[in-house]
C-alpha cells in the first residue's frame, strides 16, 4: 500500500497535502504524528488527533478524518485537516519541478521505509517485495510526467 503525496498551492505559499483514507490511516497518522482514535458515540469512526504544532495534544484537539485532506505547512510547521469542498476551493495543484520531483522521491522512499518498519515491527516482511515494486514504479511515473 503506501500513499502519493502531492504539493498544492494556497495563494501565497505552498503545502504538501494528502487525501485520508482507511487505506492510508496508518501511514497517515506516523506522517503527520497524529494519533488514531475512534469516536465515542455507536459510530466509532476512526480519525487522527493532529498534534498542536507544539507538539502536544489537547482533549478536543483537532481531528482528521476518512474524506479529509490533510495540509502540512513546512514554514509553521503544521498539519490541518480540510474538508474536500473547502481544500479544493482554498488549494490549487502545483507543476512540479526538478528539484520538487526529486524531493517527492525523497519522500517515497521514507515512506517505503516506515511501511518496511511496521512490517518488520508485525514481523511479517513479505508483503513489502510487492510494496517496492510499486514505490518504483510511482518514481518512474514521477519523472515521466511533465
Amino acid at each position: 500500500m503506501g500513499i502519493e503525496m502531492r504539493t498544492f498551492t494556497r495563494k501565497t505559499f505552498v503545502v504538501e497535502a494528502i487525501k485520508l483514507t482507511e487505506e492510508n490511516l496508518n501511514y497517515v497518522a506516523l506522517w503527520c504524528r497524529g494519533t488514531i482514535a475512534k469516536t465515542l458515540d455507536d459510530s466509532e469512526t476512526l480519525y487522527i488527533s493532529l498534534p498542536h504544532p507544539s507538539g502536544s495534544y489537547t482533549r478536543d484537539g483537532v481531528k482528521a478524518y476518512i474524506g479529509n485532506w490533510i495540509v502540512h505547512n513546512e514554514k509553521q510547521k503544521s498539519f490541518r485537516p480540510y474538508d474536500e469542498g473547502v481544500f479544493f476551493h482554498n488549494f490549487k495543484p502545483t507543476d512540479r519541478s526538478d528539484d520538487e520531483k526529486l524531493g517527492e522521491v525523497v519522500r517515497m522512499v521514507k515512506l517505503a521505509m516506515i511501511e518496511y518498519g511496521l512490517a518488520v515491527q508485525k514481523r511479517d516482511v513479505s508483503g513489502t517485495a510487492g510494496t517496492a515494486k510499486e514505490y518504483a514504479e510511482k518514481i518512474v511515473e514521477l519523472f515521466q510526467t511533465p
